[in-house]
């Protein structure tokens, strides 16, 4: 009833140490990189992981790849900037125990501008990331991936995952760029087309929601930062996928 860890990475030499340290309690650590320019494979194997390298087309095969490559019986799904609590060996052995469930979602705590938040859009955030092999697998999203179980998933008692998404802004900005433009093509993919109305009035929901209704404001600067991230990306997604959709191009 062994713990496997599954990680992808793609040039995650910075905040790949301390997830790896993080999870020196499991019996097995697979890394799956799409090709880093520096050092992250090398710091993986010297922490004991095992590294295979794939080609990235999308985050859900990715990581579904990364889970099928595990072996033992129980998969925590990790993110190179995430890390476990130091209790979560104990609390997955108690879970492990107590035969409650074959999968369970993780509370997740964000760190924004050297601040925990603890309102606003990032908050409540309790993803699924442990589950027994077979039970549950990736959807087919190409980003903004999640886990399905096909059993109920409670929340794992006495543990949660810590997430320092961004190191900097410009880190911020760049990733937030990049997953608005995938976020785009999947939805068009899927039929999806945008209006003006979403450009116009989706952002400013989106504000209103994680500062006002979420509470954002109590979290001080840096959730007021989250709140208008938030909208901003809001605005970035269904521009780019207005553009997709055949409005934003000029005639020729």
């Amino acid at each position: 009833m062994g713990l496997s860890v599954a990680i992808i990475a793609l040039d995650e030499e910075d905040d790949l140490p301390g997830c790896l340290a993080s999870v020196g309690f499991a019996d097995e650590i697979v890394l799956v990189d799409s090709g880093s320019r520096d050092a992250t494979a090398s710091i993986a194997e010297r922490a004991g992981a095992r590294v295979l390298e794939r080609p990235f087309d999308d985050f859900s095969s990715q990581k579904q790849f990364a889970c099928d490559s595990t072996t033992c019986d129980w998969i925590l799904v990790l993110d190179a900037d995430e890390r476990v609590s130091p209790c979560f060996g104990e609390a997955f052995s108690e879970a492990l125990s107590s035969g409650e469930a074959a999968a369970y979602r993780i509370e997740r705590r964000t760190s924004y501008l050297g601040r925990v938040l603890r309102f606003g859009p990032w908050s409540s955030d309790r993803p699924l990331r442990l589950f027994r092999r077979g039970s549950a697998s990736f959807g087919a999203e190409t980003v903004h991936e999640s886990l399905r179980a096909d059993c109920p998933a409670p929340v794992l008692r006495g543990a949660w995952i810590e997430h320092r998404p961004y190191c900097d802004v410009r880190e911020h900005m760049e990733k937030m760029a990049r997953y608005a433009s995938l976020w785009a093509v999947q939805e068009r993919a899927r039929g999806r087309r945008a209006t003006v109305l979403d450009i116009l009035f989706r952002p400013q929901w989106r504000f209103f929601r994680g500062a006002v209704l979420q509470l954002g404001l109590l979290d001080g600067m840096p959730g007021l930062a989250a709140s208008v991230s938030s909208a901003v990306y809001a605005y970035w997604k269904y521009l780019a996928l207005y553009e997709l959709s055949g409005r934003g191009t000029a005639p020729r």
